[in-house]
């Protein structure tokens, strides 16, 4: 019987421990400059000023840094095979999405709490489904980054998971705080990154970028 995940993959949370401590500092500073009673007015206006940052932004303007971003630096976690790697057609095109989104730092907290929900959901889907999956974030004030990287048997696995109740949530409640851009490409099996290997999941990435 074919097993949900791969023996050797690394735990399947949808952020990685240095990203969920980097998340709860975040909370604690918007916690205490935006949500606590505070005698600074200006304080009350740190995140409407970051995400006055953001808007100023033209949409050409972050189709180019969606573009230009090569960046494989962040908290990159390393690929998590949920088919094994022994079941993988080598020769077979397989669908993958790159998801692209940035934000202000102080929206981050509650991206971070949707989509952990996402990534358990993700992780729980029947087995056949998907292949694998990777993200990163890159820590920014006016400019934090996050994008996840999912391998697909087929599209309409993809297309179903993207119109599901956890995921749908998410993004109709971050609609106006997240800049969205994504990228649909189709992958060979014998080009996807060996479970747990940093330095692969890096390469991979890269030349869906």
């Amino acid at each position: 019987m074919r097993g949900h995940r791969h023996d050797h993959s690394p735990s399947p949370h949808y952020f990685s421990v240095r990203a969920e401590a980097m998340y709860r500092t975040i909370k604690a500073v918007v916690h205490y400059f935006v949500l606590a009673p505070t005698t600074l007015p200006a304080a009350n206006n740190i995140m409407g000023m970051f995400d006055l940052f953001r808007r100023s932004r033209s949409s050409a303007q972050i189709n180019a840094m969606h573009e230009n971003d090569r960046d494989v630096t962040g908290l990159l976690s390393p690929w998590v095979a949920v088919t094994p790697a022994n079941e993988i057609d080598p020769h077979k095109e397989y669908f993958c999405v790159a998801t692209w989104g940035t934000m202000n730092c102080l929206s981050s907290a509650k991206f971070s709490s949707l989509t952990s929900a996402v990534g358990r959901h993700l992780h729980s889907l029947p087995v056949g489904q998907l292949v694998g999956e990777t993200r990163q974030i890159q820590i920014g004030i006016s400019d934090f980054r996050a994008e996840t990287f999912t391998v697909w048997h087929e599209r309409e696995y993809m297309a179903a998971f993207y119109k599901s109740g956890a995921h749908h949530r998410a993004m109709t409640s971050m609609k106006d705080a997240i800049d969205f851009r994504v990228r649909r490409v189709w992958v060979k099996g014998v080009d996807l990154p060996r479970a747990g290997d940093h330095a692969d999941t890096k390469r991979f990435v890269l030349r869906i970028k």
